[in-house]
């Protein structure tokens, strides 16, 4: 299904539209497959022909496209009808009818369970055929008086059972618009909840080496679909990655991100620097553990009138160099040392070792 939130218009095909729920589903159960292909083919081939016999001027795969107006949505359906078969003629001594007669809208379904069987059996089996029967007799209603109907093939024996639309079957594909217009809307909702987004950067001011980042993710972005982000521990790339993922949100070129991380302390990670970013100002002095320089360091502890008494840190520790006699660097950064960069690069550019 491909959408237009702002212009409230859909279009999606028709066995699309008569298969749509939202959320997870179970898989179609049943044998799927090469033979099971070509029997299928088989049984359309046969019937093609039997109705062209009996039918004279009968249509086959005929292209169908229309557009459906409900609840302020525009959606446009699109889909290949198996057979259109013409009304028969009236008799010439007959009276004339209530009615003109029908075009007939066939649609032609292989089922592995015996048939025939019960009617109200295999509505309740097959509810998605019924509804794409359905939706194409909506379609080609204006153009002429048409019935739809289907008509089960049992695959591995050819027996076949024909089953005419009822006006319950059009009531199934009026709750399906019903359903997809619903589903529109929620998106619809969901798009303007997020337009009014609000969050603040993951740092106050850009630290050392992060002057550019947001810049060059986004132009590495807009060119390709796959990027590789690397920079040291430390750097902020998380809260990078969701500043960037946040405003795009906000700026409607998604409506989804999803955030892996390879072990449960980068989930915690995520979830704290996401919250800091996004809670009210208010929560933000009830924030433990964050910095004023952004939420992927910890707080340090207030100065302490002798440095004798304040607790040790990281960067009071002596380093191990090989450079300096012993092993042993003076704490602190080491001469000449450079702020920490990233890196950013198309991963499909990248060429496997």
């Amino acid at each position: 299904m491909h959408f237009d939130l702002d212009q409230r218009t859909a279009s999606l095909s028709v066995g699309e539209f008569a298969d749509f729920t939202p959320g997870p589903r179970d898989a179609p159960g049943g044998p799927t497959g090469l033979w099971r292909a070509q029997l299928g083919t088989h049984w359309h081939h046969q019937l093609r022909d039997h109705a062209a016999a009996d039918h004279p001027g009968a249509r086959f795969e005929v292209p169908v496209t229309g557009k459906i107006f409900h609840h302020g949505w525009l959606l446009t359906l699109t889909g290949r009808i198996d057979q259109i078969l013409p009304a028969p003629a009236p008799a010439a001594a007959a009276a004339a009818p209530a009615a003109p007669p029908a075009v007939t809208l066939r649609e032609i379904k292989t089922v592995t369970r015996p048939l025939p069987a019960d009617e109200s059996e295999l509505r309740a089996d097959y509810p998605a055929y019924f509804i794409q029967i359905a939706a194409y007799v909506e379609l080609l209603r204006t153009a002429a008086t048409v019935r739809g109907e289907l008509h089960f093939v049992e695959i591995a024996s050819g027996l076949a059972q024909t089953i005419a639309l009822s006006p319950a079957d059009e009531n199934r594909f009026r709750a399906q618009l019903e359903r997809v217009t619903e589903f529109l809307d929620h998106r619809h909702r969901a798009r303007e909840r997020l337009r009014h987004l609000r969050f603040r950067p993951p740092v106050p001011a850009p630290r050392p080496g992060q002057e550019t980042t947001q810049a060059g993710l986004a132009a590495a972005l807009a060119a390709h679909p796959v990027v590789f982000f690397e920079a040291p521990t430390g750097f902020g790339k998380t809260g990078a990655l969701l500043h960037l993922a946040l405003d795009r949100l906000r700026a409607g070129r998604f409506d989804r991100v999803l955030y892996l991380t390879g072990k449960a302390t980068g989930q915690l990670q995520v979830m704290r620097t996401l919250h800091a970013m996004t809670a009210p100002p208010a929560a933000d002095v009830a924030q433990s553990g964050q910095s004023a320089s952004g939420p992927e360091r910890p707080h340090p502890p207030p100065p302490a009138a002798d440095a004798a008494q304040r607790p040790l840190s990281g960067r009071d520790l002596p380093v191990f160099d090989s450079q300096y006699p012993g092993g042993r660097r003076p704490a602190g950064p080491p001469p000449g040392a450079e702020a920490p960069q990233s890196k950013i690069e198309n991963l499909q550019d990248r060429t496997p070792a």
